[in-house]
């Protein structure tokens, strides 16, 4: 088996050097767009916590699957995830499993297609299952803060829109910051969430990036 090594330390010089005059000229930050998103989501806070207790619903042309067994005292967080990841979809089928890890922290995963099909759990040929994902996103909540575990999609924008969900729930939950892995060779990656004005990477492991001073609301 042939290993390619990743180039770290030149990587890390670029990354560092060009972002300050490449990077930093956003669109939008990530606050106000959070809360732009907040202030136009179809679903609200109180509706969540009413179909929180459904296994399936619909709202307007999307269909919903909630898998939840998350404990009682996580039932604010299950219906900030129905509340504002749920609100980004249009005509869409979403699945949105909620339940406990191996320690006992809160796992959140959110699946999006175009047509309803099984959980990955659930489904014969994984391969055929997960090319026909628009999104999949991931959190992991565990003290005092979000890890984002994992984001694949197909659609810039609305990975762009989950995230600006989850800094919002983040937001909700009084939560300070959103932690997340960026391999220091994936320039795609980098930029994508630069653009978005989605966290930095740490000055001590560029892989490591951050999304911090997330001010309550």
């Amino acid at each position: 088996m042939t290993f390619h090594q990743c180039p770290l330390e030149p990587k890390v010089q670029v990354l560092f050097s060009n972002s300050p005059d490449k990077f930093l000229r956003r669109r939008q930050p990530i606050d106000e767009r959070a809360r732009l998103a907040a202030q136009e989501r179809s679903i609200s806070y109180q509706l969540a916590q009413q179909l929180c207790t459904e296994s399936v619903f619909f709202h307007g042309p999307s269909r919903f699957a909630l898998f939840n067994s998350l404990p009682a005292a996580e039932n604010r967080l299950a219906a900030l995830v129905v509340s504002h990841l749920g609100s980004i979809f249009q005509n869409k089928h979403i699945a949105i499993v909620m339940k406990p890890d191996e320690k006992g922290f809160p796992s959140i995963s959110v699946f999006a297609t175009d047509t309803w099909i099984a959980l990955p759990d659930q489904a014969e040929d994984a391969t055929s299952f997960n090319s026909r994902f628009l999104l999949e996103f991931k959190v992991h909540a565990s003290w005092g803060d979000l890890h984002l575990e994992e984001l694949r999609s197909k659609d810039g924008g609305l990975g762009g829109k989950a995230l600006a969900a989850l800094y919002n729930i983040c937001r909700e939950l009084g939560l300070p910051k959103i932690t997340f892995s960026v391999d220091p060779c994936n320039s795609n990656g980098r930029q994508f969430y630069y653009h978005i004005d989605f966290g930095r990477p740490k000055q001590y492991a560029a892989y490591q990036w951050e999304v911090d001073h997330i001010t309550a609301g």
